[in-house]
């Protein structure tokens, strides 16, 4: 469970004192990885966090590849992942409709 402040690695906290833009941020991962891991889910919380305790209201998603978010990203090819990825950026309600961040994990 993610606790505010706190990682099972100290070395590696984090620590993100204000956010100063309101865009929604989309998140993409590396090989072998899932939107919903530790790391990639923990780091989400911790921007919500942080844009709550700045009194904004921040947009943080990770968008899913393929039925098995690993298998995927292994065994798809880097062409028809990035054209299923714009696809479903484009469809989708928000990053679709404006700009916005985006965050590169690998």
């Amino acid at each position: 469970m993610f606790e505010p402040g706190k990682t099972k690695n100290p070395a590696k906290a984090i620590t993100i004192e204000e956010w100063d833009n309101d865009l929604p941020t989309l998140i993409f991962h590396g090989i072998d990885d899932s939107c919903n891991s530790g790391f990639l889910h923990e780091f989400k919380l911790l921007m919500a966090e942080t844009a709550a305790k700045s009194n904004k209201k921040l947009t943080v998603e990770c968008i899913i590849e393929g039925r098995i978010e690993a298998f995927s990203s292994i065994f798809t090819s880097m062409k028809r992942q990035t054209q299923d990825y714009c696809q479903k950026v484009k469809a989708h309600p928000v990053f679709g409709q404006s700009d916005f961040n985006i965050l590169g994990f690998s």
